[in-house]
């Protein structure tokens, strides 16, 4: 009789310890699927991708799943939307970078070959495109020790040649401003003897002024030209 009555016990038993085996185990395996996931979704949140979108390069970062992203306009300039201007750099839109420093040290040969380019230009429009993109360049923070001594170096070439158009500007001007008081003591007028007076002052001045900016601009072991000796314009009468 006593067998009879435990065994549905044992049974029951038996079924609850396997229910709850299963339970456990049921809810380590979507435990474990969650940490994947989740995992996952963090890994690729914080992964960047390059796509050039209409000669634009657009940098995308994943968004907090295990896939997919969606385009990144942070506050730092770097990395707004960038004008390649025709360029196509290679292999870009087949990369992942894990993190802000690998993104930085991808980023910075394509800002590089967009600047470089544009600084050694002789002309004024082409310049200023290309400190703007040097200006980008600076702002990556995550760039190699050797990335950051081609900046350098680039920052030096941008300087010199902005100093060199510059200086031409600055020469082409006076030599405007010179014809120009040489129209006005032409005619005679008012003004006259003024014009005769800046002429006979500037005319010599702009003549070794070309004479100094030449020597300047030449590496040549010769010293530059003597001074000319300037004759003091008679006063105005």
């Amino acid at each position: 009789m006593s067998n009879s009555t435990s065994t549905p016990s044992v049974s029951f038993g038996r079924k609850l310890v396997r229910f709850f085996v299963r339970l456990l185990v049921t809810l380590v395996i979507v435990g474990l699927a969650a940490l994947v996931v989740y995992l996952l979704s963090n890994i690729n949140a914080q992964t960047f991708t390059l796509h050039v979108v209409d000669d634009t390069l657009v940098i995308n970062k994943g968004k907090f799943l295990p896939f997919g992203s969606k385009p990144w306009n942070p506050e730092n300039e770097a990395y707004l939307p960038l004008p390649l201007e025709g360029f196509l750099p290679d292999g870009i839109e087949t990369s992942k970078y894990r993190n802000v420093v690998e993104l930085d040290r991808a980023l910075f040969p394509i800002l590089e070959s967009l600047a470089k380019p544009r600084i050694l230009s002789e002309e004024s429009a082409q310049q200023e495109r290309g400190i703007y993109y040097l200006n980008r360049a600076e702002r990556l923070k995550g760039i190699s020790d050797q990335q950051q001594h081609a900046l350098k170096t680039l920052r030096a070439e941008a300087s010199f040649s902005l100093a060199k158009t510059r200086l031409a500007q600055a020469e082409l001007l006076l030599r405007e401003t010179v014809e120009q008081f040489r129209l006005a003591a032409q005619t005679p007028n008012k003004n006259t003897p003024l014009a005769s007076h800046a002429l006979l002052a500037l005319e010599p001045a702009l003549r070794q002024l070309g004479l100094v900016i030449q020597g300047a601009l030449l590496l040549s072991a010769e010293p530059p030209p003597a001074p000319l000796e300037v004759e003091e314009p008679p006063p105005a009468e």
